[in-house]
């Protein structure tokens, strides 16, 4: 099969076999590719057989896997931070699609640890209403079921953001009306501002 080769100067840099046939982009990386093909120029075309084809294939997919492990392995990523770093390497959509069910398979990436982990850390925090954290989920492309089953107590979190960014302020109607602006509900701030029963 004949194909052609282009170099990609990225970050990160490539280079880019299309398949004039199928109309499909493949990208590799530089090692593998010189490996095959050492005294290739660019753009150029080059030809091999299918076995060859399919065996350069499954090398760079193998590296990708790897470096895809590496890069979720180091701290926990929403699904959005995957599909930039795919993005990234130029990947094909059936690339992009495998390679996200391989890495879910192994738990590598999982929606539902990440928000649990995102929600964790702004519980911790404070300072803006369930609501909205949900929305900041689904933005870094956690679906909408998962962002609404994670559990998240409001009223503690909503009590340690007072104590901590307005220690000094007793005025009740003051602090609401600060608190009404950053997106929490009357009830929610009530509730929160309330006196710890005995």
């Amino acid at each position: 099969m004949k194909l052609l080769a282009r170099f990609f100067e990225g970050p990160p840099t490539r280079i880019l076999v299309e398949d004039p046939e199928a109309g499909d982009i493949f990208p590799f990386t530089v090692r593998v590719f010189r490996a095959q093909f050492p005294s290739q120029v660019f753009p150029g075309e080059i030809e091999l057989g299918e076995q060859a084809w399919q065996a350069l294939l499954a090398e760079e997919r193998q590296l990708l896997l790897l470096s895809a492990q590496r890069y979720l392995g180091s701290t926990e990523r929403s699904p959005l931070a995957l599909q930039r770093w795919m993005e990234r390497r130029l990947l094909p959509a059936s690339w992009s699609q495998a390679l996200e069910a391989e890495l879910r398979d192994q738990s590598f990436l999982s929606e539902e640890r990440f928000a649990a982990l995102w929600m964790r850390r702004h519980e911790e925090r404070g300072g803006r209403p369930l609501w909205l954290l949900r929305r900041q989920l689904q933005a870094l492309g956690v679906r909408r079921a998962v962002a609404e089953s994670v559990a998240f107590d409001e009223v503690a979190a909503l009590r340690r953001y007072v104590k901590v960014r307005f220690p000094r302020l007793k005025e009740e109607r003051l602090l609401h009306a600060r608190l009404r602006r950053r997106g929490f509900s009357t009830s929610l701030i009530r509730a929160a501002l309330a006196p710890d029963q005995p």
